[in-house]
């Protein structure tokens, strides 16, 4: 989809100000929002789903205001990777099938092992039948990033934002799963 930003606002607070360095581009099919800490890229993401309704300006997807569409249709058309990971009080298997409860285990483990996730997943106690407490409590935070990644491939989105999706991992992760990111676009 087209996405256009147009002087945003939430609250108080002004998205990505025209000092903010901001920069919108496209590499390779894919788009970037780059910008300084504090520029408001996690709050123009996290609008752009509708988290957080822009209260001065607007944001345009389509030709369409972005609060024009039902918060089912845009949550059926994106997929998110936020810095601060959420997971639910739930099995792996369960926080990687999220939006769909009937998917297949094959599905699962395939989105898991290109998110990086099926190593660590094999070995816990439980295999990908193991309970996470709530906000991934007993994971570390780059485990709790891949399941994240793992959730947001296997709703298989038109869109997918990632805001630092691998600012949890390691080198060698990161590597793997921004050519993997770059290769599904």
């Amino acid at each position: 989809p087209a996405i256009h930003y147009i002087g945003s606002k939430v609250d108080s607070f002004t998205v990505l100000t025209d000092n903010s360095e901001y920069m919108d581009g496209y590499i390779d099919n894919t788009e970037y929002i780059v910008g300084g800490t504090g520029s408001g890229k996690s709050v123009l993401l996290k609008s752009l789903v509708r988290i957080h309704d822009v209260s001065g300006g607007s944001i345009v997807v389509d030709g369409k205001n972005v609060k024009e569409y039902s918060l089912k249709s845009l949550r059926e058309i994106y997929s998110y990777v936020f810095q601060d990971v959420f997971l639910f009080s739930d099995t792996i298997d369960g926080n990687i099938a999220f939006s769909d409860t009937s998917m297949p285990e094959e599905r699962v483990k395939n989105c898991a092992k290109l998110a990086c996730a099926d190593d660590f997943i094999t070995h816990t106690t439980d295999g990908y039948d193991t309970i996470i407490g709530e906000r991934g409590v007993g994971l570390s935070g780059g485990q709790k990033q891949r399941i994240s990644i793992a959730r947001a491939l296997a709703k298989t989105p038109k869109v997918i934002f990632a805001d630092e999706p691998t600012g949890n991992l390691d080198e060698q992760n990161t590597l793997r799963i921004m050519s993997i990111l770059k290769n599904l676009s």
